[in-house]
């Protein structure tokens, strides 16, 4: 889900801004971080080509810098105690579409891309 966001947050803004991208429970196995098959297919669906990307375990040290931090899950449990401690973080609670059907992820997608274009117009950017 993250990596469906900064996609679609970099091409509509045409990497004007800088956008990180990072998981919570990302593997050491340089094979676990490739994008997930179906994810790369509805990115490219709609333009977006997302296969240079790697996916990122999520460090506390990621955000000390960070204007805005949206974490897109359902899953609160997941979510670090750094983060959860931060007042300025947004959550967006978009379900995963690991193991559901290309169409499970087209929904997600296009889910993400309607909160994208909201945060987006919401900051002025």
């Amino acid at each position: 889900r993250s990596q469906i966001s900064s996609a679609i947050f970099k091409a509509k803004m045409r990497h004007a801004h800088k956008v990180f991208s990072a998981g919570t429970q990302v593997l050491n196995d340089d094979e676990k971080k490739l994008i997930d098959q179906d994810i790369l297919k509805i990115l490219m669906e709609i333009g977006i080509d997302a296969s240079h990307h790697r996916r990122t375990q999520l460090r506390e040290d990621f955000i000390t810098d960070m204007d805005k931090i949206i974490v897109v899950m359902a899953e609160r449990d997941a979510v670090p105690e750094f983060l959860r401690k931060r007042r300025d973080v947004i959550y967006w609670d978009i379900p995963d579409p690991k193991g559901g059907s290309l169409e499970d992820h087209r929904l997600v997608r296009d889910v993400i891309e309607k909160h994208v274009s909201i945060f987006i117009e919401e900051n002025d950017f």
